[in-house]
């Protein structure tokens, strides 16, 4: 047997990469990459692999029509109707996801439409808050003042409330003059980090009382200075003193500076009256003015 005739006897082998003549390789490849990218969507995965893959899909159907032209004009005579509907469907259905996952998200899942930026919050923004912080009642404007028997300001992760306030009696022992004082708390509401606290009636910061008239009191050396570090849900209650007011006072307006715990801003109470405790006292600085 000759190397000929061993030659016809083996059988043609098939080419397993040939597709069928109706089928354009471009716009299949760009048909099955937005077709993945449409059933990732469907998924709830992230946006990022439809877009890419409908891009794909786009830059796909350009090369397919490039090669088409590239195959001279017989070719693209014969297969002129199969190329151009299968690029066509390619080009439109990476060109419909595409347009959609970036300006229409919902239409592809309805959870990504909650996919978008979310602005830093304010972290100097003062909120009215109740008096444990579990309800949000409103932000504060300048001008705004917190009722102290009904509500908290909290600003970020700190959360300021008055809880006491009372008047001292003059000392005949060690020659002490009547004092208001203060009792003021300071809550890390938060978890993830410290915060420094120095004492918001401080020589660094100073704060301001008056009442319903004008009248300012004077701040006094505090019984004592607190400068510690809030550790996260920590609790520090500071003491502010001042000059007493009058029994008749209606109420007593407290500015607190928010520098003491490293922002901006001034956190502003209104003390009513009923709030105060009054001990037998002689006149005061004020009164003794009039």
């Amino acid at each position: 047997m000759s190397l000929g005739d061993d030659a016809a006897a083996i059988p043609d082998v098939p080419t397993v990469l040939q597709t069928p003549d109706w089928v354009n390789v471009w716009g299949l490849c760009a048909v099955t990459m937005t077709t993945a990218g449409w059933l990732l969507a469907g998924v709830g995965l992230a946006r990022w692999p439809a877009i890419l893959l409908s891009a794909l899909g786009l830059l796909v159907v350009v090369l397919g029509v490039f090669a088409s032209q590239w195959n001279g004009p017989a070719t693209c005579h014969e297969h002129k109707g199969r190329d151009s509907s299968w690029l066509l469907l390619g080009g439109t259905m990476s060109l419909v996801i595409l347009a959609s996952a970036l300006f229409a998200p919902q239409w592809l899942n309805s959870r990504w439409e909650m996919d978008f930026a979310v602005a830093a919050p304010n972290a100097d923004q003062l909120l009215l808050v109740s008096l444990e912080g579990e309800t949000t009642v409103k932000k504060l404007r300048d001008s705004d003042w917190a009722d102290a028997d009904q509500g908290a300001i909290q600003q970020g992760d700190v959360r300021v409330r008055i809880e006491w306030a009372r008047v001292t009696a003059a000392s005949s022992k060690d020659g002490a003059s009547p004092s208001l004082l203060i009792g003021v708390s300071i809550v890390n509401a938060g978890f993830l980090r410290r915060i420094p606290y120095e004492g918001a009636n401080s020589a660094a910061h100073v704060c301001r009382l008056r009442d319903n008239a004008g009248n300012e009191y004077r701040p006094q050396r505090s019984p004592r200075a607190i400068i510690t570090m809030l550790q996260p849900t920590q609790t520090v209650e500071d003491v502010l003193a001042f000059e007493p007011p009058p029994p008749s006072v209606p109420y007593l307006e407290l500015e607190l500076p928010a520098a003491a715990w490293g922002t901006e801003g001034t956190c502003r109470f209104r003390i009513p009256r009923k709030m105060i405790a009054f001990a037998p006292v002689g006149p005061t600085r004020n009164e003794a003015r009039r």
